[in-house]
This record gives structure tokens, sequence and C-alpha cells, in this order.
């Protein structure tokens, strides 16, 4: 029985190494880095302004809308995002000539959120907290071509917008090979 006990307890041990080892990254880890850089660029900051009409307008000015970070929260209810994203020619010396691009957004919050996502004017995406997901910007792409990416966080109908806490999880957006 002891000889039972303490074998198990030496498993035990044991696979809560290895497993400390694979949370850690393990031997892989500079393997998955180094192909997780070639295929996401991070948008490290958005600029946002208060819920405002029709924030899809892509004339519409946001030079003097202050920025937000990535991870950044806040207290002050529904937020307007945008940020804007060129492709370059090149990530980490592969080509994005025909990728197919997604932006990946995060937005958390105590209470239930409606998010509508536009790119170009154009809507792209609309849903809860919930349903989030890769949004498809282009399933070609071309060095140069550039998207106004416009995400409006609203807090669900019915409920008070004054001192909700958010937050912006915006990672960036990121390339596939054409297939």
């Amino acid at each position: 029985m002891k000889a039972t006990v303490l074998l198990l307890a030496a498993l035990l041990c044991a696979s809560a190494g290895f497993a400390q080892e694979r949370a850690e990254g393990g031997p892989y880890k500079q393997v998955l880095d180094r192909l997780e850089s070639l295929t996401v660029l991070a948008q490290p900051e958005w600029r946002y302004h208060a819920d405002i009409p029709h924030p899809e307008d892509s004339e519409l000015s946001d030079a003097d809308w202050p920025t937000v970070k990535t991870r950044e929260g806040w207290k002050s209810g529904a937020r307007v995002l945008r940020g804007w994203i060129e492709i370059p020619e090149k990530i980490n010396g592969y080509t994005t000539l025909g990728a197919k691009v997604s932006l990946e957004l995060y937005f958390g919050s105590d209470e239930r959120l409606l998010i509508t996502v536009f790119s170009n004017g154009s809507l792209v995406a609309r849903g809860d907290d919930d349903t989030q997901q890769p949004i498809p910007l282009t399933t070609s792409a071309q060095p140069g071509d550039s998207f106004a990416a416009t995400a409006d966080r609203g807090i669900s109908e019915g409920q008070n917008r004054a001192g909700k806490r958010g937050g912006c999880g915006g990672e960036g957006h990121r390339f596939f090979s054409a297939g």
C-alpha cells in the first residue's frame, strides 16, 4: 500500500513538472513564437471617442481623438475605436501579396456588449461579447492596401452606459498564406 501511494505521489509530481513546462511553451516555444511573428502584426493602440453617430464614415476625422493601448481598460461606457491598418510589403522577409488578412479583436466587460465592426465604411461584423472571432478584411492582400477598422463597442440596449467597466483587447491583424 505504501509503495502504491509513493508511486502515485511520484507520478503526480512528475506530471505536474511536465505540465508546467508545457504551460511556459516548452521546447517548441521559440519555433511557435517565430511562426506567430510571420503571421501577426500587432495594433498596439487605437483612437477612441465616446459613442457617436455613424462612426463607420471613413471621412470622419479621428485626428483629435485620444488613444487607448491594447489591453487598457476604461470605465466610461460605450466607445468607438478606430485603427488604421496598412498592409506591409513583407513580414519578417516574407511577402504579404495574396495573403488572407483577418482582424482579431477582443472586448471584455462586466456587462453585455454589442460590438459592430466596420472596414472602410462597410459593416463586416456584428455580434455580442460571446461571439467574437477573427474578422476577414481581405482574401488577397496587396502591399500598401489600407483599412480603416472601426469598432463600435456599445453596451446592449436597456443598460446604463455610465460607469461600466470595459477594455480593448484588439490584438491586431493576422496574415494567412493565400490558399
